[in-house]
């Protein structure tokens, strides 16, 4: 079982979203809706793409799906990159990209960031399996 068993009820998650608000998550699918969020994001562009794009709009919850599926590691990751936003991670995404622009393009970031792509991509996989049986126990009941 993976996660591609799941595109169709996926799909409808995110329309319900879209259509609901994130609010009208129960607290299983806000489990999924985030940790395949951040999955899709660091498979794209890394974990800086989860704070680049909409993910880290709900970074709070992520680190709580986390707990829930026993992801320290993820989570630790999250919290190494969470670190370079000196005021802390804005919610917002146009704040957030306003803090990743400022940072200098001198390659130090991406020297701190690479490694931690390369351990968050290690990851990927285990944290995919957990939330495949997470999705059938506790949020589709198969």
């Amino acid at each position: 079982m993976d996660l591609f068993d799941f595109q169709e009820d996926w799909e409808k998650l995110v329309g319900k979203v879209f259509q609901h608000g994130y609010r009208s998550l129960t607290p299983e699918e806000t489990v999924w809706f985030n940790v395949q969020s951040l999955t899709q994001a660091v498979n794209d562009g890394g974990l800086i793409s989860f704070f680049y794009n909409s993910g880290a709009d709900h970074l709070e919850d992520t680190l709580k799906a986390l707990d829930t599926l026993g992801s320290a590691p993820m989570r630790d990751l999250l919290a190494k990159v969470s670190a370079l936003f000196p005021d802390g991670v804005p919610s917002e995404i146009d704040s957030r990209n306003e803090v990743i622009d400022s940072w200098l393009d001198d390659g130090s970031v991406d020297d701190l960031l690479d490694p931690l792509d390369e351990q968050a991509a290690a990851e990927i996989e285990p944290l995919e399996q957990r939330l495949a049986v997470y999705v059938a126990e506790r949020v589709l009941g198969t």
